[in-house]
């Protein structure tokens, strides 16, 4: 190579150095003059809408009990949880065919109102049901029933009830006497009046139908045959103190 070429390629070779060198600071220059934008932040995500809080519960207010009811005598007869101690007498009759005469009878109970209506009553008799003569047939009754009363006023009330028992039987003064204990069902009726602040006097009307607990009994040589079930029926005074 002569000197002269190579003087012309190194001149070539600088030029084009130089001319690459000013394109890249000519680039660099342009891309730090355009703003730098900032990247918008991601949206964030829609939460649920947020419930309404619940209402709290108003507390429950315990409802005040009543007191039990307490009786006391000042409240009347037929209030609930009186008591009554009863006496009664009158006139008792036994319905058979050749049944005695009918005759006194008498005998005393107690009785429970269980409401202003309903009361349980207990009652023990000697009741005198046909006699000849010297010759009794008798009977002594324990029983209980249950009444439904009626009011009437405040000083009166009908009753209505239906009960049942033992009744112990007996013929005396014949000559063949004997006793058996029989068993039956009632139905009464009445009413009491007050005649003063802890006194009742009223009347008592009932039917007993009572029947032998064993075989039919041997006929009496007084009262004649007898049945294995027969009717009864009294009519009584009664006098009641209550508590």
């Amino acid at each position: 190579m002569s000197p002269l070429a190579g003087v012309l390629l190194v001149s070539f070779t600088t030029l084009v150095a130089g001319a690459a060198r000013a394109g890249a600071a000519n680039l660099v220059a342009a891309a730090e003059a355009q703003p730098t934008v900032a990247a918008s932040p991601a949206p964030a995500a829609q939460s649920a809408p947020a419930k309404p809080p619940k209402k709290a519960k108003a507390p429950k207010v315990a409802k005040p009990k009543s007191p039990a009811h307490a009786h006391q005598p000042e409240d009347g007869p037929w209030d609930s949880g009186a008591t009554w101690v009863t006496l009664r007498v009158g006139y008792n009759q036994v319905s058979y065919s050749t049944a005695g005469n009918g005759n006194v009878g008498y005998g005393f109970g107690f009785t429970r109102m269980l409401g202003p209506a309903w009361a349980l009553a207990g009652m023990a008799e000697r009741n005198v049901l046909g006699t000849f003569g010297d010759a009794t047939e008798s009977e002594i009754p324990f029983t209980l029933e249950l009444d439904r009363h009626i009011k009437l006023s405040d000083a009166a009330r009908l009753y209505f009830g239906a009960g049942g028992g033992t009744y112990y039987h007996k013929f005396s003064n014949t000559t063949a006497d004997y006793s058996d204990v029989r068993g039956g069902g009632l139905l009464a009726t009445g009413g009491n009046i007050v005649i003063s602040k802890h006194n009742l006097f009223g009347i008592d009307g009932r039917m007993a139908f009572v029947s032998t607990l064993t075989d039919a009994p041997a006929s009496n040589p007084v009262f004649g045959p007898q049945d294995t079930s027969t009717m009864r029926w009294s009519l009584k005074a009664t006098w009641s103190v209550t508590y």
